[in-house]
């Protein structure tokens, strides 16, 4: 099975044939940050390597060594370039968005410079959904193996690369032959009941094309109709909303956002619980001072606060130190060649006769 790289190239008018940079579009911002757990970094890359499946391809994506984003796929898809724009939105212009959001918060302009190309993903309702409905009360890493493990056994087989097997996420007529005992049986816990209800609900609902007919309405609405689902609260259908239905306004509120709003916007005034009113109050600061695609600045206030980004987080207020003290030392050098002029033109002062 042979197959090649390809440079990931813009498809909108204004850039198009421009490859994609790093600076346009980050894979370990973008791909681990909490909003899709279907990518995996392929080992000793430095994050710059992912494996992963996507629609009916096993895919490759990297950064390689000029910082161009490159894809490899088995099967091929032929509209793979113009698949990965959707996908990845690079029709939102980031520099023009960072540079109003930088204008707004200082906090965030401080995070911005040290986590660069992040994007939201345009993911499948379906996947994104049952994902969310693992998410709860768990952690990335988990996540990821619940929904490998749910994609091998129940998924279609897709290709073997590198001797791993490659399956593609289960259709909802695949899932809806799932028994709750079989994910409890998988490790999914009090979530098998969720996810067993939710299908037979969006079933009921008229299936995929009733979820994707939720696609760009009100957020009002959108919250309304998932809320009706078993086990999806504010956070979990704002994360759907978020990153599969073109809710760009959403904004997740978990225990993250709620510390980081405690901790830096609201030093003076701190709520005691995470209920529904501050549930709201909090969504509403954010989605006010940030005013244009709040839902993705907000993903990076997020991003940042995660554990797989601190060597980013650390790195850049190490290399501001580092600036600030070449700065002193430029001037100490500066007051001191000043100071050896000075010596030096008293030193030559002509003497009196």
């Amino acid at each position: 099975m042979q197959s090649s790289f390809k440079t990931l190239l813009h498809s909108s008018s204004k850039l198009k044939g421009k490859p994609v940079s790093k600076l346009e579009l980050n894979l370990k911002s973008t791909l681990i940050n909490g909003q899709c757990f279907f990518w995996h970094p392929v080992p000793n890359q430095n994050f710059r390597l992912f494996s992963g499946v996507f629609k009916t391809s096993h895919l490759y994506l990297r950064e390689n060594d000029q910082g161009i984003i490159e894809f490899c796929e088995y099967p091929e898809m032929p509209s793979l370039n113009q698949e990965l724009n959707d996908y990845f939105q690079l029709n939102v212009n980031m520099g023009e968005l960072i540079e109003y959001w930088n204008s707004q918060d200082e906090h965030f302009k401080g995070l911005s410079e040290k986590i660069q190309g992040l994007r939201i993903l345009q993911q499948e309702p379906l996947s994104c959904l049952i994902s969310f409905l693992c998410s709860q009360n768990n952690n990335i890493s988990r996540i990821t193996q619940m929904l490998s493990n749910l994609t091998s056994k129940y998924g279609t087989f897709i290709c073997e690369r590198d001797t791993i097997k490659y399956y593609s996420f289960p259709t909802l007529s695949q899932l809806a032959e799932i028994k709750e005992n079989d994910l409890r049986n998988m490790g999914f816990g009090y979530r098998a009941n969720y996810v067993v209800a939710s299908v037979q609900k969006i079933i009921e609902k008229g299936g995929v094309e009733w979820l994707n007919g939720l696609k760009g309405k009100e957020k009002k609405e959108i919250r309304e109709e998932l809320l009706n689902l078993k086990g999806i609260g504010l956070k979990v259908a704002d994360c759907i909303a978020l990153f599969s239905l073109d809710c760009n306004s959403c904004i997740p509120v978990d225990t993250h956002i709620w510390q980081i709003y405690q901790k830096v916007y609201k030093k003076d005034k701190k709520e005691t619980k995470l209920n529904k009113k501050n549930y709201d109050l909090i969504s509403d600061f954010f989605e006010k001072k940030f005013e244009k695609y709040p839902g993705w600045a907000h993903s990076l206030l997020f991003t940042a606060d995660l554990p797989e980004f601190k060597s980013e987080i650390e790195g850049g207020e190490k290399n501001e130190k580092n600036k600030k003290k070449k700065k002193i030392n430029e001037r100490d050098n500066e007051d001191l060649m000043e100071s050896c002029n000075v010596k030096e033109l008293i030193s030559k002062k002509p003497k009196k006769k």
